[in-house]
């Protein structure tokens, strides 16, 4: 038994640097001494799940066996032989017709992590041959990577770019024959097959434009519609290497149409699939739909449109196209935990004035969110906290809906749907009204669990029903039993038990106690490994001087990572803002003051800045705060900017303030109107987290302007989960400013 114990130890501690806590759940002895025990692993910013693990106590097996795949997300691959379940242990495969787990890809060569491991963005083709990843380079940089899905082959497309959990930034032909990606402000083509291949022709050559993956959108797989400047090209497909190769003598394509103005970094777009019309939107609240002319004449514009979230509230726009080229814009929204969405189709309709486009309310359920494109376009799949439904476009209506509760991932294959939920996946046959048209393909998380006595075979009880582990054919089916068998605790040879831990990142532990010979008990890892130290701390300190644009992303990652910050808050803000003020109030966000005006107190001149003057401003600030929200302001304190003397300091010591430093430059408030050579000075976000993660250390405070006046090419408030991310990655807690500066006394 030594020597497993010793195994299983090192596999379980392999990541000592560990953000996360794990808690065993009851194990279960088999007489054969096979091992079932649960995991769960508590991250900041993920869901908490039980994953079900089989091990031999006796055997020296390098890796217990995972059980359970809970679906943080799924993916269909080669034409829809394979799903693909992902999480924060890796990647299982699912053969779906045979029904069998065919290989399960650890992220490391620990199969139960002790530290946060979040995966990059990944983004699969439409026929599930091809995965294009971005590969971790360092913080907040990494490579985008094209891949086949067996792994065997790899090309790196672009060596440096932002990382990003959410999204790659490239964008497949909907046959999966072209990819397109961007690259050092150009926008590039290639083809899968050719990509691995030295024949394929030089980079430069493949060319399309300048631009992001913003300034593309694919109209069918046979036609790119392309936008540089206000220009709108149509680019078919068969005419991709003569343009690249001869755009110099041929253009980039044909000019379908000119935009009013030009196309910023703020915009997308949609095209229809006959390239008649597009939606152009603007920082995910304007839309404007557009006639295209098919020629290089102004765009005839048929509608615009604001959609206008309510305070502290995200949101987002897609645009979906029925069978009569007709536009479905879908607004998605996010508010303290809960989305919600609304929908409407730009039709064509006649009014005393003539004939207009005007948007016509599409009906919901209640609270549903991300919606997902059927392969032929033509339905809608989404979810609620109850639900998950399907609805065809044209005419817009409900086709299919089934009871689930809590429904975390959902995909398309080709004949029905795949969807898990904590318990389950499961694959619906969508186009059947009976009850019985969802099926477990295998169980999700742990649930109840115990051994067959029968058939010695790990058995799982859940609300869908009692399935039983097939090690032979390495599946789950339905189990013939009608009720779980009692814990086995114990058998010939061993007891098992759990009982505490004491090791900080571990919530308890599974002891084992030996019955035959000479007695013994010891944990289920060897007990002389050292203790983790408690984890350093740093802060967030959030500064709403005068600007309000970052704040409902703000709000939303702090809540989603359960992130306690800190608000400095100015008059000039809640001024301004009240109702952002007001939400900031109403968070468990800790508040404090950021003075009652917003100019620098060193630079100013208009004013003697005395201990009266700084007293007074803490005050009024303090009021004013307290008036909108009937909360007090806590007494920690910075000026606007961080500017400061030891006058100013001492006077709001002698208010009762205490002066926060930050201990980091983020320069996230540098803009291009502020430098006299852009080119040269400004830090990209990334570089201002990489930048961050090097300057850490413990105490630190890092200053984040909630929204800055001035032009930059990307805001460290819009990267906020990269940074969580890469703070807690290298091994810190964040805590408010308060309990920093307790920790310190």
């Amino acid at each position: 038994m030594n020597k497993k114990v010793a195994v299983l130890f090192f596999l379980l501690t392999m990541a000592l640097t560990a953000q996360a806590e794990i808690t065993f759940s009851a194990p279960e002895l088999a007489s054969d001494h096979n091992l079932l025990f649960g995991i769960t692993q508590h991250n900041p910013g993920k869901t908490s799940y039980n994953t079900l693990f089989m091990s031999n106590i006796e055997t020296t097996e390098e890796k217990p066996l995972q059980l359970t795949s809970y679906p943080e997300k799924m993916d269909i691959l080669n034409k829809g032989e394979i799903l693909r379940v992902k999480n924060r242990y890796g990647i299982t495969e699912y053969n779906i017709e045979k029904g069998t787990y065919l290989a399960s890809y650890s992220n490391s060569q620990n199969p139960i992590p002790v530290d946060a491991v979040y995966s990059p963005a990944e983004s699969v083709s439409p026929d599930g041959k091809w995965i294009c990843t971005i590969e971790k380079t360092g913080p907040a940089r990494g490579s985008v990577v094209l891949k086949n899905i067996e792994g065997f082959l790899s090309v790196t497309l672009v060596e440096e770019v932002q990382l990003s959990y959410t999204t790659v930034p490239v964008s497949w032909s909907p046959d999966s024959k072209f990819l397109i990606y961007q690259k050092d402000g150009d926008l590039y083509f290639t083809e899968p097959e050719t990509a691995f291949k030295t024949s394929q022709i030089p980079e430069k050559l493949r060319k399309i434009g300048i631009g992001s993956i913003n300034n593309i959108s694919w109209a069918s797989s046979q036609n790119l519609v392309y936008i540089a400047d206000d220009l709108v090209y149509s680019i078919p497909i068969y005419e991709m290497y003569l343009r690249a190769l001869y755009s110099d003598f041929v253009g980039v394509g044909k000019i379908i149409g000119r935009l009013p103005h030009n196309f910023s970094k703020y915009d997308n777009f949609s095209v229809s699939p006959d390239c008649s019309s597009m939606v152009l939107i603007n920082n995910q609240r304007t839309i404007s739909y557009l006639e295209l002319p098919g020629k290089a004449t102004f765009v005839t514009q048929r509608y615009v449109g604001t959609q206008i979230a309510s305070a502290g509230s995200t949101q987002s726009c897609t645009v979906f196209w029925d069978s009569k080229n007709t536009p479905v814009i879908w607004f998605q929204y996010y508010n303290t935990f809960k989305y919600s969405s609304e929908a409407f189709k730009l039709a064509e309709s006649t009014l005393p004035t003539g004939r207009a486009v005007i948007p016509v309310a599409l009906s919901l359920p209640e609270a549903v969110s991300f919606p997902l494109l059927s392969p032929d376009g033509t339905q809608l799949l989404f979810k609620n906290t109850s639900n998950l439904y399907v609805y065809d476009i044209t005419p817009w209506k409900q086709s299919a809906v089934l009871a689930c509760k809590d429904v975390v991932s959902y995909v398309w294959g080709n004949n029905h749907i795949f969807l898990g939920n904590p318990e389950a996946v499961i694959r619906w046959d969508y186009t059947k009204v009976s009850q019985n048209s969802a099926d477990v393909l295998f169980p999700s998380s742990a649930g109840e669990y115990r051994w067959n006595s029968e058939t010695g075979n790990p058995v799982i009880k859940n609300s869908w029903g009692i399935f039983e582990y097939d090690s032979a054919q390495t599946s789950w089916i339905a189990s013939d039993i009608s009720q779980l068998p009692e814990p086995s605790i114990v058998n010939s040879k061993y007891r098992v038990y759990l009982d505490t831990s004491p090791y900080s990142n571990y919530t308890n532990a599974i002891y084992i106690r030996t019955l035959e010979g000479l007695a013994k008990t010891e944990a289920f890892y060897i007990s002389q490994q050292e203790k983790v130290s408690t984890k350093p701390q740093v802060a967030l300190a959030l500064d709403a001087l005068d600007n309000a644009d970052g704040l409902a992303y703000i709000m939303q990652v702090l809540e989603q990572y359960q992130i306690d910050g800190t608000f400095f808050i100015n008059g000039e803000f809640i001024r301004r803002y009240p109702v952002e003020t007001l939400r900031i109030a109403q968070s468990s966000q800790e508040c404090a003051s950021m003075f009652y005006i917003s100019t620098d107190l060193v630079s100013i001149q208009d004013f003697i800045i005395d201990e009266s003057f700084i007293r007074r401003g803490l005050a009024r600030n303090e009021d004013d705060f307290y008036s909108l929200t009937q909360r007090e302001l806590s007494v920690l304190w910075h000026t606007p900017y961080y500017s400061y003397n030891n006058q100013i300091v001492e006077a709001g010591n002698q208010a009762g303030y205490t002066f926060v430093h930050k201990a980091i430059d983020t320069k996230d408030t540098e803009t291009f109107d502020m430098l006299h050579a852009p080119a040269s000075q400004y830090i990209y976000t990334d570089n201002v987290i990489e930048n961050i993660i090097n300057a850490l250390s413990p105490g630190a405070v890092i200053p984040i302007a909630v929204g800055i006046n001035g032009e930059r090419v990307d805001y460290l408030y819009q990267k906020l989960e990269l940074l969580v991310i890469a703070i807690q990655e290298a091994g810190y807690d964040i805590v408010p400013v308060s309990q920093l500066l307790k920790a310190q006394k």
